[in-house]
C-alpha cells in the first residue's frame, strides 16, 4: 500500500508543472521574438536601389550683337563742331525764338528789336540801317548751316553796296564767322557777339 504523499511534495511538484508550463509559453515568443529579429536585419542588410541618371544640361543662347554707338550731335556749348546739312535754313530772328526761312527773308536789328523781313519788298536790307536809327544790321544768315559747303556765314560791322552786313562767302578777312548752338564753330568757340548782343560769332 503507498504511503500518502505530504503537502510539502504535493507543493513542490505543483510547482515544477507550472514551472516547465511558463518556459515552455516563454521559448516559442523568444524564437518569434529572433526570428522577427533577424528578419528585420536581413531587411537593414539588402541592398539599396540605383540612383537615378542625371538630365543632360541645356546649352545656352548665343549672346546678341552689341548695337552701334550713335554718332553725337552738335556741341551745346558753342565748341567746335560741324555744320550739318540736314539743319533747316532759317535765321532765330526775333526774341522770342521766332525764324526767318532763308533765303526769302533776313533779320532786321530794328530800334524796336529784331525782326524777319522780306529780302525782296519796302523792307530790303538796303532799309535795315535806318530802322535801326543808323545802326540796323541785315542779317541774311546767323550760322554756317544756312550756306553751302565751304562757305560760312561772315558778318562786318560795315555793310555792303546792298545793306547787308552778314552773309554767306567762302572769304571772311576781316569779318567774323556768325555762329549759333546747333553748329557752334569750326576754330575758337561760340562766345562772342554782335549787332547789341542780337547773334552770336567766334572768337
Amino acid at each position: 500500500m503507498p504511503l500518502p504523499l505530504s503537502s510539502h511534495p504535493r507543493k513542490l511538484v505543483a510547482a515544477v508543472v507550472v514551472a516547465l508550463v511558463f518556459v515552455g509559453c516563454l521559448f516559442p515568443g523568444f524564437e518569434k521574438f529572433e526570428g522577427g529579429e533577424r528578419g528585420a536585419s536581413d531587411d537593414r542588410d539588402g541592398t539599396g536601389g540605383s540612383s537615378g541618371s542625371s538630365g543632360t544640361s541645356g546649352t545656352s543662347g548665343s549672346s546678341g550683337t552689341s548695337g552701334s554707338s550713335g554718332t553725337s550731335g552738335a556741341p551745346a556749348d558753342g565748341s567746335s563742331g560741324t555744320p550739318d546739312a540736314g539743319l533747316p535754313r532759317e535765321i532765330v530772328c526775333v526774341r522770342d525764338g521766332g525764324r526767318c526761312p532763308v533765303p526769302e527773308q533776313f533779320c532786321c536789328t530794328t530800334v524796336d528789336g529784331p525782326q524777319c523781313q522780306n529780302v525782296s519788298g519796302i523792307s530790303n536790307p538796303t532799309n535795315c540801317k535806318i530802322q535801326g536809327l543808323g545802326s540796323g544790321k541785315a542779317f541774311l544768315c546767323d550760322g554756317e548751316e544756312d550756306c553751302a559747303p565751304g562757305q560760312s556765314c561772315c558778318f562786318r560791322e560795315q555793310e555792303d553796296g546792298d545793306g547787308v552786313n552778314a552773309k554767306c562767302t567762302s572769304d571772311c578777312s576781316g569779318g567774323r564767322v556768325v555762329c549759333n548752338a546747333l553748329t557752334g564753330c569750326r576754330t575758337g568757340n561760340c562766345t562772342g557777339s554782335v549787332a547789341g548782343g542780337v547773334f552770336k560769332v567766334c572768337q
